[in-house]
């Protein structure tokens, strides 16, 4: 794949290699510290009372994290990879509906088991989030089902909230769970409230 590209293995290395020389000789110049700091004083953040606080007033992350714990997310290594997996999916708490606006290439590449030598054509999908959505989440295209078996299911529960939660299927579950109809108010899970509580039901079934 590497040489179909025109990037050849051994110029990768040698890079690396490098890469590795600068490093190092940078490590060796660095200017040390003139007092010594006793390994006590260090205190590694992994209290779980002040896990939260850390990540500030008001911010989307503090919410989502408070709402972790008072949840039952008190384990503070289950919290850290919570926090971690949710703003991942997410892109940093920012994104809060999946982006299928995907070009030819992106499909093929993304969505590999629906597009490309004897399958669908890409390039008439590409750019066409509703269209791409309604196929590659529809059940009748699917090896796992989703709950999407009506015409137009695939796009209207698409990804959302930090989580990415998908398919009619996990919108009916989550709307037992927290008692807001999401099947029919799918956007609800757009919103920081819908959209943290997707992630923590997802994340503990």
């Amino acid at each position: 794949e590497l040489r179909s590209n025109g990037i050849e293995s051994g110029s990768i290395i040698e890079s690396l290699d490098a890469a590795r020389e600068r490093l190092n000789e940078c490590l060796a110049n660095c200017v040390q510290p003139t007092t010594e700091i006793a390994t006590e004083d260090i205190q590694p953040p992994s209290d779980i009372e002040n896990y939260c606080v850390r990540l500030g007033n008001g911010t989307t992350e503090r919410f989502v994290c408070d709402a972790a714990y008072t949840d039952g997310i008190t384990d503070v290594v289950e919290l850290s990879q919570f926090m971690a997996q949710v703003g991942h999916e997410s892109i940093n708490f920012r994104a809060v509906e999946e982006n299928l606006n995907y070009s030819e290439g992106a499909l093929e590449r993304v969505f590999s088991s629906y597009f490309g030598p004897g399958k669908e054509n890409a390039a008439e999908y590409a750019r066409n989030p509703e269209k791409i959505a309604n196929y590659v989440y529809a059940d009748e295209n699917r090896r796992s089902p989703l709950g999407n078996n009506n015409p137009g299911d695939g796009f209207r529960y698409r990804g959302r909230g930090y989580i990415q939660l998908t398919g009619k299927a996990n919108y009916r579950a989550i709307s037992r769970a927290i008692g807001v109809d999401v099947v029919e108010n799918p956007d609800y899970l757009t919103t920081p409230e819908g959209a943290t509580e997707s992630a923590l039901w997802y994340w503990k079934n």
